[in-house]
């Protein structure tokens, strides 16, 4: 079954408001199509799982294909918040989960920093990526709004000169009102070992 349709049967199932308080959204967002699908993470597996890393987890296995190659465009790569992270002091961490394309196996990393924070305070727990855009995408989440503006400016940047670029381009300052997670030249020509920054 193809990632459109596994995403929307799984939406459909998804509530469509919050389930406490301070619970952010879940948006799937197809990169080749620029469409954005929304929905909550279920109360029964936040408190299974406790949302960040288990609500990955839940949200790759209902939506992964393993019988494709980890690169292809329905493989999803998804980021999610803790269910503490931007609302206790020094609770910033996140998860990227996705299937490993080095290992074959999962592709799980917890990271710190300011950009699962940033998401949260932008009322979303969980970014879910799949599909190619046709071009180099930025995705920009200002007041809790996903926007694809044109990377291609930013293509054969380091992390360095990225960052100072992505500043001065999109205006703020980092650690105040701009977070990110991005990938640099090693992710640009599909290198195996290259970061997530």
């Amino acid at each position: 079954m193809p990632i459109r349709e596994r995403v929307a049967r799984l939406v459909a199932e998804l509530p469509r408001a919050p389930q406490y308080p301070t619970q952010g959204a879940t948006l799937f967002v197809d990169l080749e199509r620029r469409d954005v699908a929304r929905g909550y993470t279920p109360m029964r597996v936040v408190r299974a799982l406790l949302a960040g890393r288990g609500a990955n987890m839940f949200y790759l296995h209902r939506l992964l294909d393993e019988s494709l190659h980890p690169l292809h465009p329905d493989i999803p790569l998804i980021f999610g918040s803790g269910v503490l992270t931007g609302i206790v002091p020094s609770a910033a961490r996140g998860n990227a989960t996705s299937w490993s394309p080095e290992s074959g196996v999962i592709l799980d990393c917890n990271a710190g920093d300011y950009f699962p924070s940033f998401i949260r305070m932008n009322g979303i727990d969980h970014l879910v990526l799949y599909g190619r855009a046709p071009e180099w995408t930025l995705l920009r989440i200002r007041d809790g709004r996903l926007d694809f503006l044109d990377a291609a400016p930013y293509v054969g940047l380091d992390n360095i000169d990225l960052r100072d670029r992505i500043a001065r381009d999109l205006g703020g300052a980092w650690t105040r009102d701009l977070a990110m997670v991005n990938i640099t030249r090693a992710g640009e020509h599909l290198v195996l070992t290259s970061a997530i920054m």
